[in-house]
């Protein structure tokens, strides 16, 4: 959100949304969840599974309220596609994108920061989620 605001770019109000959106879901399940708990390795398991699901969807958010991937379904996998460092990207299509005509140097700085991020992010958590299985 920095990024888009430094830049005076448009996708600003797209990053504020999302905030907000994930702050207004995101706080009453935190506080419905604060009890400690024991969980066994099954219940990590599919915690870990539901959380990757979630983050790309809260992901997904900023490249679709923005505009930059006007098709929802489109922004969910490119923000999949990063949490899980698959490397596909639907953003060098011309066909998927008609809009984007140099590709993916037009999209606005503070889109491919968050899109940089999310990639980053899902290879830290490749990485824990190895360390975590292999022992």
């Amino acid at each position: 959100m920095a990024i888009a605001w430094g830049y005076d770019e448009p996708d600003l109000t797209g990053h504020f949304q999302s905030m907000m959106i994930c702050i207004i879901i995101g706080l009453p399940f935190w506080f419905l969840t604060k009890k400690n708990r024991s969980l066994k390795s099954k219940d990590g398991f599919a915690i870990v599974s539901l959380a990757w699901i979630l983050i790309a969807l809260a992901g997904s958010l900023p490249f679709y309220l923005s505009g930059s991937i006007p098709n929802f379904t489109d922004a969910w996998f490119e923000s999949m596609s990063g949490v899980t460092t698959t490397g596909s990207s639907i953003i060098g299509n011309p066909n998927t994108l008609p809009n984007l005509e140099n590709g993916i140097e037009s999209l606005p700085h503070g889109i491919l920061f968050w899109r940089s991020f999310i990639q980053w992010i899902g290879g830290m958590g490749i990485i824990v989620f190895t360390i975590a299985i292999l022992p």
